[in-house]
C-alpha cells in the first residue's frame, strides 16, 4: 500500500507540475496580438517638403492598417472611430520623433503640393 501512494504521489505531482505548462501556451493563444504601426524615417530628409510629405503619406498609410487590425480585433466594434484612431496614431508618430522633423511634417501636411516642371 505504501508504494501505491508513493507512485500516486509522483504521478500526481508530475501532472501539477505539467499544468501551468498547459495553461501558458492556451493563454497565449487566445489573446490576440496588440496591432503595431511602423514608419521607416531614416531614407527621407525630412527638410524638404515633399520628403516631409512622403513621412506624412507614410504615416496615414500605417495608421490605417493599425485601424483596421484594431477594429478586427475588437469584436464588439466599441472601437473609437476611424478618423479618431488615425488622428489619435499621426499625433503620436508625430510626438515620437524630434521637434524640428516633426515640426516639417505638420507643415508639409498643411502646403498644397507643387510640381514644377524643368525645362
Amino acid at each position: 500500500m505504501r508504494k501505491f501512494i508513493i507512485r500516486l504521489t509522483g504521478v500526481a505531482s508530475l501532472a501539477l507540475a505539467a499544468l501551468p505548462v498547459i495553461g501558458l501556451t492556451q493563454a497565449a493563444q487566445a489573446a490576440p496580438a496588440e496591432p503595431v504601426a511602423r514608419v521607416v524615417v531614416s531614407d527621407l530628409d525630412l527638410s524638404k517638403p515633399a520628403q516631409a510629405a512622403v513621412l506624412d503619406a507614410r504615416i496615414h498609410a500605417a495608421g490605417t492598417q493599425f485601424c483596421k487590425a484594431r477594429e478586427a480585433i475588437d469584436s464588439a466594434k466599441l472601437s473609437i472611430p476611424r478618423a479618431s484612431c488615425l488622428n489619435f496614431v499621426r499625433n503620436e508618430m508625430l510626438r515620437q520623433l524630434p521637434k524640428a522633423e516633426s515640426n516639417a511634417v505638420r507643415y508639409a501636411s498643411r502646403a498644397p503640393l507643387l510640381d514644377v516642371a524643368a525645362r
